[in-house]
């Protein structure tokens, strides 16, 4: 700041009296600043709020613990004709039954030489249905192996048949010539595929397929209902069609029972079950009942026929 001259005149001598002032000068303050930057916010989601809002209030409402999954369900999802994973019953053409053939020998015999049981011992395992007739049987040096698979077809081409029960045989000769047996527990399985030239065929056992009726119930008395296990079969049968989308395939169903009107009732009991849930007219479907030779026979047999191309890709 610069300040000027000042002078102050007052009279000599007077009390009392203040005098006459006179400031003369000029003062510069310079600012060296700007204004500061507009602070203005923006929230991007403000938009989408009221449909935010909606989305947290379903997701922190609580459902109840005893509340029905089948009340939550979309109406679709509870549909006959949507495919529902589930416990699929049938095997895939290549292993029927998986045997613990060392732990099978620990139960009734511990080899201690096994140094020489390489050279010395030997092991003979079958698999035989209940009549006694052998579907498979192997056979080789040393101990056993650790697991063995059974095929559901054999050498000759026959295949396991669902629901008939079998049962494996285990023999093993030790390192000092002694013989020990191990019968391993009996085993069904409910169905399995066989894959064909130009088809596919479904083997489904017929015995736990309907609910006991009793022997006095004439063969020409009313339709016998699905078990619930038979009813799953089913459903899984036609799941395992519509997964191929061959829902429109001709389809030929035969059922072996030992009463050739019991097999007929059979027939018509499955073949509707078919077609309501591929949704099938009564014409498009050949169903047929065939009597069997023995109870070990029954069996339900659906033909798949699909096309070159279908068979190929599948």
């Amino acid at each position: 700041m610069e300040l000027g001259t000042w002078n102050s005149l007052y009279a000599e001598g007077a009390t009392g009296a203040i005098g006459e002032f006179v400031i003369r000068g000029e003062s510069q303050v310079l600012l060296d600043s700007d204004k500061p930057a507009l602070a203005a916010t923006f929230n991007e989601m403000e938009p989408l709020k009221p449909a935010l809002k909606t989305l947290d209030e379903s997701q922190s409402v609580d459902m109840p613990s005893n509340q029905p999954l089948d009340g939550i369900l979309p109406e679709a999802m509870r549909s006959p004709f949507v495919i529902v994973p589930k416990r699929f019953e049938f095997r895939p053409d290549v292993v029927a039954h998986r045997f613990e053939l060392e732990s099978e020998l620990k139960r009734v015999y511990q080899e201690r030489n096994s140094g020489d049981a390489a050279d010395r011992a030997r092991w003979e395992f079958r698999v035989a249905d209940a009549t006694g007739w052998v579907y498979m049987q192997f056979s080789g040096k040393g101990l056993p192996p650790q697991t063995l698979d059974l095929p559901t077809s054999n050498q000759d081409g026959q295949i396991i048949r669902p629901g008939s029960p079998y049962t494996g045989v285990l023999t093993y000769r030790d390192t000092e010539g002694d013989v020990h047996t191990a019968i391993t527990d009996s085993f069904a399985v409910s169905g399995l595929v066989e894959k064909n030239v130009n088809s596919y065929h479904l083997h489904l056992a017929l015995k736990p397929m309907f609910e006991k009726t009793p022997e006095a119930l004439p063969a020409s008395g009313p339709q016998e209902k699905l078990s619930a296990e038979g009813a799953m079969l089913i459903e899984e049968a036609a799941d395992w069609i519509k997964a191929r989308q061959a829902h429109l395939a001709p389809l030929k169903i035969l059922v072996y029972a030992k009463s050739g009107d019991r097999a007929d009732q059979y027939a018509v009991s499955i073949s509707s079950e078919i077609r309501r849930l591929l949704m099938r007219s009564n014409e498009s479907i050949q169903a047929k009942g065939v009597a069997s030779e023995s109870a070990l026979d029954e069996r339900i047999e659906i033909a798949v026929h699909l096309s070159k191309d279908q068979i190929k890709n599948k």
